[in-house]
């Protein structure tokens, strides 16, 4: 009586179910900027900024895909150093989807089309690569991936030959691999089909929730969005084997027809080049936890902060965004709602402890 959750099992894994209520309330927090770099009051320039990130000593990593580098920062703002740049030898990449930052320092870049991760060392020396699943002949894509002491967490996909010339048969993953790209545990995986007679985008194939909305705890518990209409987060053992499922009570967010032209236009626009057209199929409402957004960050306390498709859009004047914040029993704790002079569903926000939040303008563009 009185508790705003219970847990049942299913299948027998424990769910923990939270009503709309969190137990602490809700909680208000306006942002004070202390710095910025780029935009048009700085003569830094960036191309795309999928992932910043920060060290234990508050250090921040901007990572510009489009120009294939890493821009290091001090906690106050002031440059320290670049790494990275485009071509093929060490220190070198092309076409990097995502970063990751390894508890020795060392910065790693995933590379899409090769299925591979480079990394340089603190010091931004080469220090070695690897490439996912090398010994078994597949054709590996990578899209995103965080590190730890010996291992990174990748997501992507396998291709293989389908039914005939035209069909390719795609094995969607979320794994750990270990540094000779050896994968260590299976944490999410699901099979599509890429017809190229046929070329569509359609989103619910091609934007698999657990692609980029999952994080992993310092003690290694891997939590991931596998519904991408359900609010329902699956929080992980480190051997891949599914410990609880974390509920709570959701309606769906519909999009609006300018959210659908604007997410439409988004992928058109990353797809310019291709050879052929191709018809883009969307969702009618927002995933319920957001994906692109990387909608599942757990902060150095070991807390789980999870932004919903309607916490990326909230109604309420000058409020950014909201999270609901879980403790590690999977109990909606509180939430929080940040204020500031931007809207959730067109920049990225990141959640690097110390009470600091980025916030990356233009991150959906």
């Amino acid at each position: 009586v009185g508790r705003t959750w219970i847990v049942s099992t299913k299948n027998g894994i424990d769910s923990v179910l939270n009503t709309e209520i969190p137990v602490h309330g809700k909680q208000t927090i306006v942002l004070e900027e202390l710095w910025r770099v780029g935009g048009e009051t700085d003569d830094t320039i960036f191309g795309r900024v999928p992932r910043v990130a920060a060290d234990p000593q508050g250090n921040i990593y901007i990572f510009d895909s489009q120009l294939c580098q890493v821009h290091i920062y001090s906690p106050e703002g002031e440059p320290l150093r670049t790494v990275f740049r485009e071509g093929d030898g060490p220190g070198e990449v092309r076409g990097p989807r995502d970063m990751v930052l390894m508890p020795d320092g060392g910065i790693g870049l995933v590379a899409e089309s090769l299925g591979m991760v480079k990394f340089v060392d603190a010091e931004g020396d080469p220090s070695g690569s690897f490439r996912l699943g090398a010994t078994d002949g597949g054709n590996y894509a990578l899209m995103s991936g965080i590190g730890e002491d010996g291992s990174v967490y990748l997501t992507g996909r396998r291709s293989s030959a389908g039914e005939n010339r035209s069909i390719r048969k795609r094995r969607n993953f979320l794994v750990r691999s270990d540094l000779d790209g050896n994968e260590t545990a299976v944490f999410a995986e699901s099979q599509t089909v890429r017809d190229f007679s046929n070329m569509e985008y359609v989103e619910r194939h091609e934007l698999l929730p657990f692609q980029y909305a999952f994080d992993v705890s310092s003690d290694g518990r891997v939590y991931a969005s596998l519904n991408r209409n359900k609010y329902e987060i699956t929080a992980f053992k480190p051997d891949g084997t599914p410990e609880f499922v974390i509920e709570k009570e959701y309606s769906p967010f519909s999009r609006s027809s300018q959210d659908r032209k604007r997410f439409i236009h988004m992928i058109e626009t990353s797809m310019e080049g291709m050879p052929f057209k191709i018809e883009v199929k969307i969702e009618e409402s927002y995933p319920a936890i957001s994906i692109l957004n990387r909608g599942i960050q757990v902060t150095p306390d070991g807390s789980l902060w999870v932004l919903s498709g309607r916490g990326q859009r909230p109604e309420t004047k000058g409020v950014m965004a909201f999270f609901d914040v879980f403790d590690s029993n999977g109990i909606f704790d509180r939430q929080v709602s940040l204020v500031a002079p931007h809207q959730a569903d067109q920049v990225g926000i990141v959640l690097v402890g110390g009470n600091r939040v980025i916030v990356i303008e233009g991150y959906l563009e």
